[in-house]
């Protein structure tokens, strides 16, 4: 006989009304979270299916390290969401089958969907408060860090309003801000503050390494920018050594400022090179230093994407 093939649900547990799991163990405590486990199936399943069709929209417009991102940051809320709902699951009925546990799991509709709306409530709340608080007048990085937040926000209120479409089975509300407007307002705050260089002792051929990393996050290079950058390349020369050799370090530093005086991050970079001469040691380093720039996934290419996708600590 199959197990738990008895399932008498208790009386005033219907489909309508309860969401219904049901679980079998050789112990009880095994059962139970078999049980529960059938419910939060229903859950993670459903929606993820639905954030895995808005991520592939997502997923066209960036490169793969936000692909990673946005993938990390879809199953970290539909777990967190998952188990805020589950809190309200009851086992409503233990029996044996032979030598079998078995359980049944609800959960009342209407009292968890109450609980989301009050959830959905609150994050609304929180995106209003980033959104007020990420004036243009302010630092351009402070602004960015209040529009991911926000945006981080209004991805777990669009994960709640699936789960309480599987709850109460109608559509709920469009928000009035969704997430894809907001990552709109992101991308325009990139392309409108602008990042200003000055640049020491920097040649042609770094300058256009750093304006090409920059291009690709989304930043424009503009005169009056809001953004400001200072680049600088230092070098240090030893040598001769007793072989007649010149070794050279060349170092680029990039600093970027939110506002005049306030600097935000710094990042640095080596290169070493040798030869009889020490302008071609000099020369090599800095070929050393373009390479390193223009290689994928590089150093600059990860400061940089690390420091627009900050968030606003909770």
């Amino acid at each position: 006989m199959a197990l738990c093939s008895a399932r008498t649900p208790v009386s005033e547990v219907t489909p309508t009304t309860h969401l219904i799991g049901w679980g079998s163990g050789q112990d009880a405590i095994t059962a139970d979270d078999a049980a529960r486990a059938e419910i939060a199936k229903v859950f993670s399943v459903t929606v993820r299916q639905d954030f895995e069709s808005n991520q592939r929209a997502l997923i066209e417009l960036n490169d793969a390290g936000r692909q990673m991102s946005a993938s990390t940051t879809q199953k970290s809320i539909t777990q967190s969401s998952t188990v805020a709902t589950l809190k309200g699951v009851e086992i409503a009925r233990h029996w044996m089958d032979g030598d079998h546990h078995c359980a049944l799991a609800v959960l009342n509709r209407d009292r968890a969907a109450d609980r989301l709306r009050s959830q959905i409530s609150l994050t609304e709340q929180a995106i209003s408060a980033h959104l007020n608080a990420a004036t243009p007048s302010s630092n351009p990085f402070t602004v960015l860090q209040h529009l991911n937040t926000a945006i981080d926000r209004a991805t777990e209120r669009d994960e709640f309003n699936q789960t309480l479409l599987i709850l109460e089975r109608q559509h709920s509300i469009e928000p009035e801000l969704s997430s894809g407007s907001l990552r709109s307002k992101r991308r325009d705050l990139l392309t409108n503050a602008g990042v200003r260089i000055s640049a020491m002792n920097l040649p042609e051929s770094l300058r256009s390494s750093l304006n090409s990393e920059l291009h690709n996050h989304g930043l424009t290079i503009d005169s009056n920018g809001r953004i400001r950058i200072q680049a600088a390349l230092s070098t240090k020369l030893n040598g001769p050594d007793d072989y007649g050799f010149h070794h050279v370090t060349a170092r680029l530093t990039v600093q970027f400022f939110g506002s005049p005086g306030t600097s935000i991050s710094e990042f640095q970079i080596d290169a070493r090179a040798s030869s009889q001469r020490s302008a071609r040691a000099k020369d090599d380093a800095i070929e050393q230093l373009v390479q390193k720039f223009n290689a994928n996934d590089n150093a600059f290419e990860n400061h940089v994407n690390s420091l627009l996708q900050q968030r606003i600590a909770p």
